[in-house]
């Protein structure tokens, strides 16, 4: 281990400490290209996986569809709630709400650790405190690089182990190279949370408590609890305070996020319960033509003031977002399959002299482009299926086409024999 030290010229010493990093090689040699079993199993997998992932377009078509129809029938439905009526007019209806918070109750606390003269008690006012925690340890990190190497596979796997903060336990009992140098300290302080009781002001004189569904939206940082965000640093036992520039091992990292100030301005968009104490989320049963579904839990609250409108389209645009990444997420997971699925096939070309790898490249490729192909026939195919108006335009169209074809060759007239 090597030691910088650099002065200032306030005659601070800055200390620099650099851990060696030692890594361990071992060779692997594969007799083949590929085996046989490992393709013909991977095969398998890549047909079930294409068979999962055409069941998962129609799903998020499916799921896309139901989203447009309830955030359409929120935005012609939801009461714009007014905090000067009475709560109870709006008992068990579809609100739209902007009004402020109130944290309820004593402020969080965390406390982890009180020595005589002094303490390490946090204490705030927000939503939601988490504590987050780091320990400086030993982790492993596996590397692996194949080359080929007279006609064959080589794989050398590489073992790292460096020292640094991770929030995740590096178990040393499990590393590759077990030395006591690698042993890591116990990790026993960990991520903790603590969460307040949330309501809003209702009809001037009483409060309407926010269920766990709203409250866990408040994510963003309090303003006035940033230094609560900024490190620190204490001994594996909890005893002394260590230092961030030469930290040894087992050492605690530690900062918090408060999320959520009181009388923040919120928007929302839920259900107020039957005996108006509580808002939670809205669920209804719609139907389109003869398809009739359950709508998923919506309890949406965003921060700061907007419109009902304003709401709905931002609803809207997330939607279309997660459809188009898990469309581009099924494509490649089916190309993938496509490729597995002729697996077999590639490695019995690629036992062929000189252009075997040529050939199971063309194969792979060509795999590839059917499992696109494939892909885009579903999704468009879905798409049609879970839109019934679109199944019954399309029947209606038909249904004409026909009934015209068989009219004209009724009307038409027959040729006169000759």
């Amino acid at each position: 281990m090597s030691e910088n030290v650099e002065m200032t010229p306030g005659g601070e010493v800055h200390d620099e400490y650099t851990e060696t990093r030692e890594e361990y090689t071992g060779s692997n040699h594969s007799g083949g290209e590929k085996s046989c079993c490992s393709s013909m199993i991977g095969a398998m997998i890549g047909f079930l996986v294409i068979l999962g992932c055409t069941y998962g377009h129609y799903a998020n078509e499916k799921g896309a569809v139901e989203r447009s129809e309830l955030y359409e029938h929120v935005e012609n439905t939801a009461f714009l709630m007014d905090s000067g009526l009475n709560k109870a007019d709006y008992a068990g209806k579809l609100v739209h709400w902007t009004t402020d918070i109130n944290i309820d109750g004593a402020d969080l606390e965390d406390e982890i650790v009180k020595r005589p003269n002094d303490t390490w008690t946090i204490t705030a006012k927000c939503v939601e405190l988490n504590r987050q925690v780091q320990m400086y340890q030993v982790c492993e990190t596996k590397t692996e690089n194949t080359v080929k190497e007279n006609g064959k596979k080589v794989t050398r796997t590489t073992y790292s182990y460096d020292s640094k903060w991770s929030s995740t336990v590096c178990d040393s009992s499990k590393f590759h190279e077990r030395s006591k140098k690698y042993k890591n300290k116990p990790f026993n302080l960990k991520f903790k949370k603590w969460s307040s009781k949330v309501s809003v002001n209702a009809d001037n004189s009483t409060k309407l408590m926010l269920s766990d569904d709203f409250r866990d939206s408040i994510d963003w940082q309090n303003s006035e609890k940033t230094g609560l965000q900024t490190p620190r640093y204490i001994s594996n036992n909890l005893t002394v305070d260590a230092f961030e520039n030469s930290p040894e091992k087992g050492d605690y990292k530690i900062y918090w996020n408060c999320y959520g100030r009181d009388k923040d301005e919120v928007s929302m968009l839920g259900k107020i319960n039957d005996d108006a104490s509580e808002m939670v989320p809205y669920t209804t049963e719609l139907r389109i033509l003869w398809s009739k579904f359950e709508t998923t839990p919506l309890a949406r609250l965003t921060k700061g003031a907007l419109t009902l409108a304003e709401m709905v389209e931002n609803l809207r645009t997330e939607s279309k977002i997660m459809l188009w990444i898990i469309r581009i997420v099924l494509f490649v997971a089916i190309i993938i399959g496509s490729v597995c699925v002729v697996g077999p096939l590639s490695y019995l070309i690629d036992q062929i002299p000189c252009c075997g790898d040529f050939l199971s490249g063309i194969i792979d490729f060509v795999a590839g482009v059917v499992g696109f192909l494939w892909s885009v026939f579903v999704c468009v195919l879905c798409w049609c299926l879970v839109r019934p108006w679109l199944l019954l335009g399309f029947g209606i169209v038909l249904v004409i086409c026909i009934g015209a074809v068989i009219a004209y060759k009724k009307m038409k007239p027959k040729k006169a024999d000759i």
